[in-house]
């Protein structure tokens, strides 16, 4: 195992710059919510059978990627086998888009896409993020360091995948310097052209940041790359009335907008609302938020489970006249919704700020 990382003395991450338009969006927020997603059928963890695991089911299965092709949709769950250290993987699940619309099945063979494998995810590989960038598929995902039981910081950080034919091969990891305690909710995406790398830290008095950033490349272990963030900002939407915001699925193109699903945590409860990014002068920026959150828990398995009243997006694809969403519900199920195109550029409009 490689050794510790050497915690930085009398060095502490700091907030960035407000992103243009962010302060203008939090202004927008109002305490509502206006429940715009029609449900699925979720995937409960009893339903998956993973045969690298001698065909166990999942204890948990939740806070699932998206990525949708030539009519399948490719599912990708935090799966958790055990609770004494609570150590994730990612599962690999592919069903037919018509079939997942109407109803997935009741018995779901899965695969295992990443498992432990370095130094950065050594104590699990959790809430994964999947987009297209530059003609190839990337899994981002936040890694427990081998630090995570040890109380030294880094506790986590974001590993970066690539598909390689059927194999998710780890490339490169955030790694901010000075080193955050934790680090996830990490994806990157292109925006008008410029290629912004998302991750939100957590930085001294647990202030969390949605930041976008280019990155800078140095060695780091077991063979991956690090990416030190440059030229970062905050995308500070968070409202007043919140504890913390932070990103959730990576952007979708909308009718020629980019549109990000994010979440919004309010007297313990997760809730999601939108926002509408461009670039404004090389850094990323924002258009309009949905003044009012979009989604909410109101489902017996959204407010049930290892936690409850959640719903969590982390993968987001444009099906016909909607957005479909895989999201956490309850740190527990596979959740699925469609949010209709037309009621959440609606939703946005009412919070344009350009």
């Amino acid at each position: 195992m490689a050794p510790c990382a050497e915690k930085p003395e009398g060095k502490h991450l700091k907030k960035p710059p407000a992103a243009p338009g962010s302060a203008e969006a939090a202004a927008k927020r109002v305490p509502e919510t206006r429940d715009i997603a029609r449900r699925l059928k979720p995937i409960p963890p009893s339903s998956l059978t993973i045969p690298e695991m001698a065909g166990a089911h999942p204890l948990a299965a939740f806070n699932p990627a998206l990525h949708v092709e030539h009519g399948t949709a490719h599912i990708y769950p935090r799966v958790v086998m055990g609770y004494y250290t609570y150590t994730s993987a990612v599962a690999s699940i592919e069903l037919d888009l018509a079939d997942l619309l109407s109803g997935p099945p009741p018995s779901i063979d899965a695969k295992l896409a990443v498992a432990p494998s370095n130094w950065y995810d050594f104590w699990g590989a959790e809430d994964p993020r999947v987009y297209a960038l530059g003609g190839r598929l990337y899994m981002t995902y936040t890694g427990r360091t081998a630090n995570f039981f040890r109380g030294e910081e880094p506790l986590t950080l974001p590993v970066n995948a690539v598909l390689e034919g059927e194999t998710w091969r780890p490339v490169s990891v955030y790694a901010p310097r000075p080193t955050p305690h934790m680090d996830k909710d990490a994806f990157a995406a292109e925006v008008d052209g410029h290629v912004f790398h998302m991750h939100r830290p957590e930085l001294p008095g647990g202030l969390y940041v949605a930041a976008a950033s280019s990155v800078e490349e140095r060695p780091g272990r077991d063979g991956l790359v690090e990416l030190e963030p440059r030229g970062e900002v905050s995308v500070d939407v968070q409202a007043g009335f919140e504890e913390r915001a932070g990103w959730s699925a990576p952007p979708v193109e909308v009718e020629g907008r980019t549109v990000a699903l994010m979440h919004g945590v309010s007297g313990g409860v997760y809730r999601v609302f939108a926002v509408e990014l461009g670039v404004d002068g090389g850094v990323l920026a924002v258009k309009a938020v949905t003044p009012r959150y979009v989604m909410e828990p109101r489902m017996p398995y959204e407010r049930l489970g290892d936690r409850p009243f959640t719903v969590f997006p982390c993968g987001a694809a444009v099906v016909d006249d909607a957005v479909l969403v895989s999201y956490g519900a309850g740190d527990l199920y596979v959740g699925l919704a469609l949010l209709p195109v037309d009621e959440l550029l609606a939703e946005l409009d009412r919070g344009r700020v350009d």
